[in-house]
């Protein structure tokens, strides 16, 4: 059992009018988590609008910040007489800061640079609805550079989780993080608990299934027909090629690059190695080369070109393949226009496509555990001795009673169905491309 200890909208507490059992809290691994209930005000005291912050907290713990994201308001009359008694019946879907992930755009060629360098660019974008860069983030692996031509932040977040295999979260109160799954455990784990005999699990079940389970993964990636690539590339006073990070077609019309040498910016000609100007491009078609030689430290050249597209790239699963056939997949992503980042993106799916994992089912009255959290699970009746990614969590308000103890007065009892994968991989709940079989 727990105590609602805050619930308030637009820093009005609500608490007061909450019909009973029409709260619940919804929460997504990778996607919106949404608050819902209904408020009565027979008094017409509190008006709730779009927009307005909203804090849940359970025994001193917030579990849900957001903001109303849409409601309705329904009128009441409590007597069958002119001028009688009227109150307010508002219904109000509420939603996290991850939602905010979905209205804004992020565009251009980002990197390569370190995971917590690319979340900054991804966090300026998001800072005007007070989302942060957490504090505790770690610096993380190198990011190649990536291609983001209007993608929603949660896309382009979505990238770096398929890339690195670390996955991301935007806390109740706005800080956004990315972590390696295994690095945040539950505070609790479940050995040998009896379903039915504690408040620890109350129902406890698995399911595993060959949908979603590939193990030939193919990326067509890129639009329809050449597209334009621009790339900038720096000089470190030693190499004097660069390599194009896309399939090369066609040089630009203008035949030019864009350079800034000791801080000067200027304009050198450019040509292919039949015929090269001040740079060219290689007869291999997948280098840019300074005619000069070495390219001066710091200095930079900035290079538009035609590239292939679509372009096609295949991982396979050898052993799979080998010991199950073929168990193929096609995937379209004409937003992605790099080869490095297309080369990272389908080694990750493939990853994420493996198993067939299994599903954990759970019900339980542990208020502490919420999506991304890796939870130890221990059953020898269900053969289940690992750890679990939690990946979906349900409150539901079951009953409220008198408890003279409570500050309120009331004890309110919740319940929470949890949905956890096998393993703590980047799996099936990360669903972003679009797919064809």
């Amino acid at each position: 059992m727990s105590e609602v200890s805050t619930f308030t909208i637009g820093g009005v507490d609500v608490l007061p009018y909450v019909q009973h059992k029409t709260l619940t809290l919804d929460k997504v691994a990778n996607g919106r988590s949404v608050l819902r209930c209904k408020l009565n005000d027979p008094g017409e005291t509190f008006v709730p609008d779009v927009r307005d912050e909203v804090v849940f907290a359970l025994d001193g713990s917030t579990v849900f910040g957001g903001t109303v994201w849409d409601m309705e308001a329904t009128m009441t009359v409590k007597a069958a007489v002119a001028g009688g008694a009227r109150g307010y019946t508002y219904t109000l879907n509420c939603v996290d800061y991850a939602a905010f992930t979905d209205v804004v755009l992020i565009n251009g060629i980002y990197g390569p640079a370190d995971l917590i360098d690319m979340l900054d660019f991804i966090t300026d974008n998001l800072a005007l609805h007070g989302i942060t860069l957490d504090g505790a983030q770690d610096t993380g692996p190198a990011i190649v550079a990536q291609g983001w031509e209007f993608l929603t932040t949660r896309q382009a977040l979505d990238r770096l989780a398929q890339q690195t295999g670390w996955i991301w979260r935007i806390s109740p109160t706005g800080e956004l993080r990315m972590f390696d799954p295994t690095s945040v455990t539950a505070p609790t784990s479940i050995v040998d608990a009896v379903p039915g005999t504690s408040n620890e699990v109350q129902g406890l079940a698995w399911k595993k299934s060959l949908n979603g389970y590939s193990n030939v993964v193919w990326l067509r990636h890129g639009p329809e027909g050449a597209t334009t690539i621009e790339e900038t590339f720096t000089g470190d006073g030693v190499v004097d090629e660069f390599e194009l990070g896309a399939t090369f077609v066609n040089l630009p019309t203008t035949q030019t690059v864009n350079v800034v040498i000791s801080a000067t910016p200027a304009v050198q000609t450019l040509g292919l190695e039949a015929d090269p100007g001040q740079w060219y491009i290689n007869s291999a078609l997948t280098h840019l080369v300074h005619t000069a030689g070495a390219y001066g430290s710091g200095d930079t050249v900035t290079l538009s070109y035609f590239a292939a597209s679509p372009t096609n790239l295949q991982e396979i699963d050898a052993t799979e393949y080998t010991a199950h056939g073929p168990f193929e997949v096609v995937v379209n992503d004409p937003n992605v226009l790099l080869n490095d980042e297309a080369q990272a993106l389908v080694d990750g799916e493939l990853r994420r496509r493996g198993g067939p994992y299994r599903t954990i089912l759970m019900r339980t009255r542990i208020a502490t555990i919420t999506p991304l959290m890796s939870l130890p699970i221990v059953n020898a009746q269900l053969d289940l001795n690992d750890d679990f990614l939690v990946t979906e969590t349900r409150l539901r308000h079951i009953a409220q009673f008198a408890d003279d103890d409570l500050p309120s007065g009331v004890r309110h009892e919740f319940q929470w169905d949890i949905t956890l994968v096998e393993g703590t991989e980047v799996s099936s709940w990360l669903n972003f491309f679009d797919r064809r079989r």
